[in-house]
């Protein structure tokens, strides 16, 4: 908007700028063109995978996605561990953050209060 009030080339106005003029070109392009779609982006593994981590997870439902995905593998199902947290999640069945800090402060307790 600048530049054309101005009626300035392209280049010395990049010139002045500081900005490169590839860089110029494609932030305007982008800009006429619209704002860019960002997800969701195909997942097809994860989209193989869920029904499976689902049934596991509902088999030990306080184990989380490392010890799912290290039981598919001695299965045999084929998974990474990021996969099998992104199935979870999907279906939200993914343990609190603190979680283990939480079952560690309990078992503290009962050991050490001694009931």
């Amino acid at each position: 908007m600048i530049r054309q009030d101005a009626a300035m080339p392209v280049s010395r106005f990049c010139q002045l700028t500081g900005i490169p003029r590839r860089t110029y070109t494609r932030k305007l392009a982008g800009m006429r063109s619209g704002p860019v779609g960002k997800g969701p982006w195909p997942a097809p593994v994860v989209d193989a995978i869920e029904p499976v981590v689902a049934k596991y997870a509902a088999d030990w439902p306080a184990w989380g996605h490392r010890k799912i995905h290290w039981l598919m593998a001695a299965d045999g199902i084929a998974a990474s561990a990021s996969s099998v947290e992104r199935a979870m999640r999907r279906r939200d069945l993914l343990q609190p953050i603190d979680y283990q800090g939480e079952r560690r402060e309990r078992a503290c307790m009962i050991l050490c209060v001694g009931g």
